[in-house]
């Protein structure tokens, strides 16, 4: 579609299309679809099962994303060991509720950081996407899992100082509305240091106890596929539930200790540590320092980041450890901050 087409050719054209027969059905998610997934669907000639954002425009076929990319390499450094830094936000997007728009400090957060690998789950496309993409497309490669309407999706940003466009070698994700799968998205990598290995972000829906089981199942099963894999995310889970649940990973993350150590308050003000690192063949590094372990003089494997909980970000009089209501456009869980060695 070219800015030089006549434009009542070009309406002519989509309203006697197929994506036409399919924004008229109000029973299904495409009525709700932003414009730039009914842009690319028309383009394409169908409606693709799973969506991505990658640089500029550049959106999956159908089905699940698995293009090869092809690559060189200079020698074979598979013995030297590479560190990336990790940063996972649930930002709480709530499905897009309220004309969900991203919070610009949760942007400035990301830029001012500067880390290797960036999940956010529950994230969703508000209607500041534009300004998100324009934020951090320079310093970052995007991928997101599909867009639904008002359900979550999970998003990965690689930084391009440390990968590079040909290191991608598939992407794989679920329907975001079946209840058996969590919210999920895997990245497989392939660097041009010979380093193999995927990285997944995930968040384990907070359904029945059985839908629950069946999702960590599905990781389970994923994790098995999988050589090397660090999987990071809200699991609503502690990790002792964790370790149980996910049998074919270890599992990391800071140790929840009553006002000095959690990623989340609940109603009744229990305060619990669900933001968490699932590994299998990764060695996620030991050399982190909070308040406490600064105190007490030893290091912990990941830390907890609540600077973001302040007047200025729109928290008022609310702080860390301080129940953080739902559905108001602002994370409220803390930032989960690592690095691993492979």
């Amino acid at each position: 579609m070219l800015e030089q087409d006549n434009t009542v050719d070009v309406l002519y054209a989509v309203f006697q299309s197929f994506i036409s027969d399919e924004i008229s059905d109000f029973n299904s998610s495409v009525y709700y679809s932003t414009p730039e997934y009914l842009k690319y669907s028309y383009l394409e000639g169908n409606l693709p099962c799973y969506w991505y954002y990658f640089r500029d425009c550049y959106w999956s076929s159908n089905g699940c994303y698995s293009e090869q990319k092809q690559k060189i390499t200079e020698g074979h450094l598979m013995n030297k060991k590479i560190n990336y830094t990790f940063l996972e936000w649930n930002v709480q997007g709530a499905g897009g509720s309220h004309d969900y728009s991203t919070p610009k400090f949760v942007i400035d957060t990301i830029i001012e950081k500067n880390i290797d690998i960036v999940v956010l789950v529950e994230f969703y496309i508000g209607d500041n996407f534009d300004y998100v993409r324009q934020s951090i497309q320079d310093n970052y490669h995007i991928f997101i899992s599909p867009f639904v309407y008002e359900h979550n999706q999970v998003l990965i940003a690689l930084n391009r100082d440390k990968f590079n466009e040909v290191d991608i070698r598939n992407i794989i994700t679920t329907n975001p509305m079946d209840t058996k799968f969590p919210e999920y998205l895997q990245i497989n990598i392939e660097t041009e240091q010979d380093k193999v290995f995927s990285i997944i972000g995930t968040r384990i829906k907070t359904n029945c106890p059985e839908d629950k089981k069946k999702q960590f199942d599905f990781l389970n099963e994923e994790i098995r596929l999988i050589d090397t894999v660090i999987c990071i995310g809200d699991f609503n889970v502690t990790s002792t539930h964790a370790k149980k649940l996910l049998t074919l990973a270890s599992i990391y993350g800071p140790r929840t200790i009553d006002n000095a150590r959690w990623s989340f308050v609940h109603k009744n003000g229990d305060k619990v540590g669900i933001d968490l690192i699932a590994v299998k063949n990764i060695r996620i590094s030991k050399n982190k320092k909070d308040d406490l372990s600064e105190k007490e003089g030893y290091e912990i494997y990941a830390q907890y980041d609540w600077n973001f909980v302040n007047k200025k970000n729109g928290y008022e009089k609310l702080t860390s450890s301080d129940y953080l209501p739902e559905f108001t456009g602002k994370p409220n869980h803390a930032i989960l901050i690592g690095d691993f060695e492979v």
